[in-house]
């Protein structure tokens, strides 16, 4: 009397959801240690023996779930190239049930390095004061503007020629030599037509005038370098320097005179 009937209907399966909840920090100085702390739970109840699973940057770190659902995790961290700046803490949770899905939740962080930044500090005060020591240690050439100096005394049996040179009315070895170079330099200007500015050093100027001056620009760069070594080292003249840089005095002179006349 009856026909076999067929009903049906269609079933949705799904995982349960669960939620974590993290206690920790929001700061982090590395490289110290982090304390994570929770409960991970679904709909159901508390997912017992849940594996944790606790990352930040590079670091990583495991925990399991009670039979309450909480956890406790601790993070060790180490030294890195950070020095400031805003990371994210990540917690993945893995029920143990097949039947709940896999959870997690993210935390935002602020973390600071202050071994790095401490030695970024100490790297650029080290450079400042390397700098400072540069500038302090550099030579600084500055002559001042040759003037006519008083006339000197002058002998009646020659009245064209001093009484006393500028070498021999000087006191030291130091005086001697800057009168020595002081009088060639006035003639070395006068007869180049090249000026020692404050922009150029006392062997730039010896250089430039060499083409010009012929044969004496060998005397006149050694009596350069005896004036570099007077005046930017701590090096004192003796009486045999100056001896010698006033022999190179009147040859400079000499050939000097006869090449204005």
């Amino acid at each position: 009397r009856y026909a076999p009937v067929n009903a049906g209907a269609q079933v949705q399966v799904a995982k349960v959801p669960g939620s974590v909840n993290v206690r920790t920090q929001r700061l982090l100085l590395l490289p110290m240690s982090l304390d994570v702390t929770g409960r991970v739970q679904s709909p159901l109840g508390p997912l017992k023996g849940a594996l944790l699973t606790v990352r930040l940057g590079d670091w990583e770190s495991t925990a399991r779930s009670d039979a309450d659902g909480r956890f406790s995790a601790h993070l060790d961290t180490g030294l890195s190239l950070t020095l400031f700046g805003a990371q994210q803490l990540s917690v993945v949770a893995n029920p143990e049930e097949p039947w709940h899905e896999t959870s997690s939740a993210i935390v935002n962080m602020m973390v600071i390095n202050p071994v790095n930044i401490g030695g970024l500090v100490l790297a650029v005060v080290a450079l400042a004061l390397y700098g400072v020591r540069w500038m302090k240690r550099r030579p600084v050439y500055a002559v001042a503007p040759v003037a006519r100096s008083a006339p000197a005394m002058m002998n009646k049996e020659s009245p064209q020629r001093p009484l006393l040179a500028p070498q021999e009315m000087a006191v030291g070895p130091r005086a001697v030599l800057l009168a020595v170079y002081k009088d060639v330099l006035r003639l070395v200007q006068s007869m180049t037509a090249v000026a020692l500015g404050p922009n150029r050093t006392l062997r730039e100027f010896a250089q430039e005038c060499g083409p010009r001056l012929g044969p004496l620009a060998g005397p006149f760069r050694e009596l350069t370098l005896m004036m570099e070594k007077l005046l930017y080292s701590r090096h004192g003249a003796e009486e045999s320097e100056a001896a010698s840089g006033a022999e190179l005095g009147r040859t400079l002179k000499e050939g000097l005179e006869r090449e204005g006349s």
